[in-house]
């Protein structure tokens, strides 16, 4: 190889990204996210990349005071050629918008550099006869991995650690991954998750997990419908939120252009946990088209990538289409690749009340699985009501399923298979037949024997009148029991 040749790099996309974080704050967010000091080719370019970070750091903000204080205070401002280059590189772009653009050109250079110094080390050990195969094996391979990782995107599985699936709730909404939300308009969605905002600021254990701890940390809120101080505030107030722990980021306007913006709140708030997007259908800008696959997904990656790297949970809540598929992962507003992008999905939606007790009639809502591809046990759901302006969660989870729920709305289908109802009415019969019997603890009965409590009031239902449920009064106040009709006996306990 001849030694008079310059490895590839090229300088004035170098000054360009430098030029466009001066400029710009959100354009350093941006930056890191794509490139590191290592890869610029100049000394001086590596020395004022990490003083610009530093400031940025320090004071969230950049100009060329700062910028010039650090490089003197760190003993580096001659290195890199006085105030008068870091001016010329704050003149060296018209404006951060393709700060992209320019790193991505940084990066390739410094990629290629990296073949090159691998390759030239092959060369030179192949020549010398004291350097085993095994070691030239080796070398060869180091630079299979690079062409591999970098240039075509596959990643040996041997060079990656294994980790666990980390939680935010337990099963249901994973860290650093998006989940969605779907439901009709005026379910309790964004009470829903206001409520999660508020037991994640306050460390309040879930629900369904009354004794495991879970930590408190910071919340990221990102709503176009709701005013801060007249709705979301007291909201959170009712439900316990530590409000310190909760921010409104409202200089988010869409995610296609203001992504830097949202890292660099999320990069910033220390402990951070949670990120909401409600609705997710007001941040995609109006040049998106929100049913093209190609276009939303193109919005979406970012957004994962985002909730990985910091390893917050990204939850966006969205509508469901009116009519159409009953199959829930169709009903989902929009392009199917929101769903295809969440690793979790959830609907809300109202319990069809015909046949439940009249005791949970009263806003009872259900938080159900439409898809989970990271939990063994994904087919529960959860129940919650409103009350006073605050969420109130049930602590038993649901045996259904968004799929089981939709189901039921198609023509001619009344629910499970007559003999699942058969088996349920037997057990109804059997278990009432010492006499009555609380209904929560029917319910607790039920599903200990495998028995969805839907099931279960389908049963009764298909009784034809054997089996009765009635409101009666026990220490002052009142209760719902189930019981054989005609059966005279004591009342269940409770």
């Amino acid at each position: 190889m001849s030694s008079d040749r310059v490895p590839p790099h090229n300088l004035e996309n170098e000054m360009c990204v430098l030029g466009s974080m001066i400029l710009d704050p959100d354009a350093i967010t941006e930056a890191q996210s794509i490139v590191e000091a290592d890869d610029f080719y100049r000394q001086d370019h590596r020395t004022i990349f990490k003083a610009i970070v530093c400031v940025f750091e320090k004071n969230d903000s950049i100009d060329l005071v700062q910028l010039r204080d650090e490089l003197k205070q760190a003993g580096k401002l001659d290195d890199v050629g006085s105030v008068e280059y870091l001016t010329r590189l704050a003149e060296s772009v018209p404006s951060s918008a393709n700060i992209k653009y320019y790193a991505q050109q940084v990066k390739e250079a410094a990629i290629r550099r990296a073949y090159i110094s691998t390759g030239t080390q092959l060369v030179n050990q192949a020549y010398d006869d004291t350097i085993s195969m095994d070691e030239l094996i080796l070398q060869a391979d180091e630079i299979n991995r690079i062409a591999e990782k970098v240039a075509t995107g596959v990643i040996p599985l041997d060079t990656v650690e294994t980790e666990p699936v980390h939680w935010l709730w337990y099963n249901r909404f994973p860290l650093g991954k998006l989940s969605v939300i779907a439901g009709d308009p005026g379910l309790g969605k964004s009470f829903l998750t206001l409520s999660m905002a508020a037991y994640v600021s306050a460390g309040i254990s879930w629900s369904d997990m009354p004794n495991e701890p879970n930590p408190p940390g910071k919340v990221i809120l990102l709503s176009a419908e709701d005013d801060i101080p007249d709705t979301i505030k007291p909201r959170l107030e009712a439900m316990s939120a530590d409000c310190r722990n909760i921010m409104a980021l409202e200089s988010v306007q869409n995610l296609s252009g203001d992504l830097a913006k949202l890292e660099r709140a999320i990069k910033k708030t220390e402990d951070i946990r949670l990120v909401v997007i409600d609705p997710i259908s007001a941040y995609i800008g109006t040049k998106i088209d929100g049913h093209s696959n190609t276009e939303i997904r193109s919005i979406l990656k970012p957004l994962k990538e985002l909730a990985a790297k910091y390893r917050v949970a990204v939850l966006a809540v969205t509508h469901l289409n009116k009519g159409g598929p009953n199959n829930p992962i169709y009903r989902v507003m929009g392009s199917l690749a929101w769903t295809a992008a969440a690793r979790t999905v959830w609907t809300v939606v109202k319990e069809k009340n015909e046949q439940a007790d009249p005791l949970c009639k009263v806003e009872r809502r259900l938080l159900l699985p439409v898809k989970n591809n990271l939990a063994p046990d994904a087919g529960t759901g959860m129940a919650f009501f409103i009350q006073d302006g605050a969420v109130f969660w049930e602590p038993t989870p649901i045996q259904t399923t968004a799929q089981d729920y939709f189901a039921e709305q198609e023509p001619g289908r009344r629910g499970p298979e007559p003999t699942a109802q058969r088996a349920a009415l037997e057990w109804l019969e059997n278990e009432l037949s010492a006499g009555p019997v609380c209904s929560d603890d029917l319910r607790d009965r039920a599903k200990e024997d495998g028995h969805s409590w839907r099931t279960i009031q389908r049963a009764k239902a298909e009784s034809r009148g054997r089996i009765v449920a009635e409101k009666i009064q026990h220490e002052n106040k009142l209760h719902w029991q189930w019981r054989l009709n005609g059966q005279i006996g004591e009342r269940g306990d409770f």
